[in-house]
């Protein structure tokens, strides 16, 4: 028994210094090398090439693979870019990289070359210039990058001495003027939401927030294509990806031909108002990235999304977002209910309290329940899109303790289904065995209300 417990253990041993030396071969090396990566970049070195205070500063002008750019304070001392005045930048990053480009510190400091190609002087990566308000002026060259990747020559023209900077540092003199654009165009919350309009290839569909016709609560519900309680799933799942509208990339400023991202088409448009703004976003195709192209109302540019809010209202059609209960209404709004059909004819009456009646007779609390959710459970299963007409066969009124009321007519549409009117207004089509069903189950009520019905 011990040589086997022995064995065991030895065979144990063995397969975790297996998974050790795997965990050694495969997983650390990257790990290491992804350490030596972020501390290269974290070196930004202790050498000072230029240090000076930002009031001293009257403006900074990059030139960079991107263009030209100039950093420079306008007449009320907020930091913009000279050459794109009706951009919105954050104005925390042009701050940010001001300081940055007047406060140079280099790794070490190196010999001049004799031939500046050798270290990209020649054709310098990016150069930097800043205008101090004394007049002075001081300007910088970025070559190449150092082999190894430990760094970047850099060279203070203007004192006639050479460096080796953090790759850090050459970043932010590569920066485009994009980097320091606003990537939030707005902010949305789902629950300050009023009015939502889809536009797809489906047509158009409205949610709207509005007063409920038979209480004093704000719902939402559909408004066109018709007027219609909401499917909460599907409703929740389009609200749900709502937020902030995010640039994921600038694409294009004052694009000229908007056919090539998919927005002279657009195949989603999306209309949404809030309590003190509005919004309309179109969308596009997608991009290499899986990022969908999109445009809105009042800014003159094309840039990429996620696709989160795309993906909920691409395919939503006006069936997928309405409620399927033909006529669903919340029992502590209603003061009774009248079920006709096939000859057969049942009020039923909810009273202050717990107090339950079917054509007059009191009834159980729990089964009375149980018909009432058979009644508000019948489900649609279709849209009635033919100009079928016949003769009502069943009729479900609901009368609320407002006083108001709501009338449900099921004619017959096919063989299998019936159409419903609601104030001579079609929309569904239900199953004809769900309401034969519904008036079953009513009747098991009315023939004993103290009945136990499941």
């Amino acid at each position: 028994m011990d040589k086997l417990v022995r064995k065991i253990i030895i065979a144990v041993v063995v397969v975790l210094l297996l998974v050790a030396a795997y965990i050694a071969i495969s997983v650390i090396p990257d790990q290491i090398e992804q350490k030596n990566i972020d501390e290269i970049k974290a070196q930004t070195g202790d050498i000072d090439v230029m240090s000076t205070s930002v009031e001293y500063v009257k403006s900074v002008e990059v030139t960079n693979q991107s263009g030209t750019y100039t950093l420079e304070k306008d007449n009320e001392g907020t930091w913009g870019i000279k050459e794109y005045p009706n951009m919105q930048f954050e104005i925390i990053s042009l701050e940010s990289a001001v300081y940055e480009f007047i406060n140079l510190k280099a790794i070490e400091e190196i010999d001049l070359p004799s031939d500046p190609a050798e270290y990209g002087f020649d054709n310098p990566t990016a150069k930097l210039k800043i205008s101090l308000i004394n007049g002075e002026t001081r300007e910088f060259i970025l070559g190449k990058q150092v082999t190894g990747g430990k760094g970047d020559f850099f060279m203070d023209t203007v004192n006639n001495k050479a460096y080796v900077v953090s790759v850090y540092m050459a970043d932010g003199l590569t920066r485009e003027v994009n980097k320091y654009r606003k990537t939030k165009l707005g902010t949305i919350y789902s629950s300050d939401i009023k009015k939502f309009e889809i536009n797809n290839s489906n047509g158009k569909m409205v949610m709207e927030l509005l007063p409920s016709s038979y209480t004093s609560e704000l719902a939402m519900s559909m408004t066109y294509p018709d007027k219609a309680a909401l499917d909460e799933t599907v409703a929740d799942s389009v609200l749900g990806a709502v937020g902030d509208i995010m640039v994921v990339e600038f694409v294009e400023d004052n694009p000229s031909n908007l056919s090539k991202y998919g927005l002279s088409n657009p195949s989603l448009v999306l209309n949404i108002e809030t309590s003190s703004d509005e919004y309309s976003l179109k969308f596009g195709d997608k991009d290499e990235n899986g990022n969908v192209y999109a445009m809105l109302d009042g800014v003159g540019f094309v840039f990429t999304q996620n696709t989160n809010l795309y993906n909920a209202c691409i395919n939503i059609t006006p069936y997928s977002l309405m409620s399927k209960f033909v006529n669903i209404v919340n029992i502590s709004d209603v003061a009774s209910i009248t079920v006709e059909g096939k000859g057969k004819k049942h009020t039923l009456e909810i009273k202050s309290g717990d107090e339950f009646y079917i054509d007059g007779k009191k009834a159980l609390t729990d089964s009375f329940r149980t018909v009432y959710q058979s009644i508000i459970g019948i489900k649609g299963s279709g849209l009635a899109k033919n100009n079928v007409s016949s003769e009502t066969e069943y009729t479900i009124e609901f009368v609320y303790k407002n006083g108001e009321s709501s009338k449900y007519e099921y004619a017959s549409y096919d063989d299998l289904n019936y159409y419903v009117e609601s104030d001579g207004k079609r929309g569904f089509i239900t199953l004809k065995k769900g309401l034969s069903d519904m008036m079953d189950i009513v009747d098991e009520l009315a023939k004993n209300p103290t009945k136990v019905i499941d």
